[in-house]
């Protein structure tokens, strides 16, 4: 295997000139539109529909853009980080 040195500062400067353009096309993305998001809503269906969900904190891992947050917050789940 080859091992290679690599400079993170690269991959951090690509992602900070990358974020602004993913953050607005991320909720046009067809991979959210047909695949995420329903299965955000379909599994979170459950607390969605719960009386109790003001209880109800939900950690969210991985997406930059907020948008599962955001999925998750307008369901009525007040409490995603």
């Amino acid at each position: 295997m080859i091992k290679m040195n690599v400079d993170r500062r690269d991959s951090e400067q690509v992602y900070d000139e990358q974020a602004g353009d993913f953050a607005a096309k991320a909720p046009k993305l067809l991979t959210w539109e047909f695949i995420v998001s329903p299965a955000i809503k379909k599994h979170f269906e459950p607390f969605f529909s719960s009386r109790d969900k003001k209880d109800i904190k939900a950690r969210v891992e991985g997406c930059a853009s907020g948008r599962d947050v955001a999925t998750i917050v307008a369901g009525g789940i007040p409490q995603a980080i």
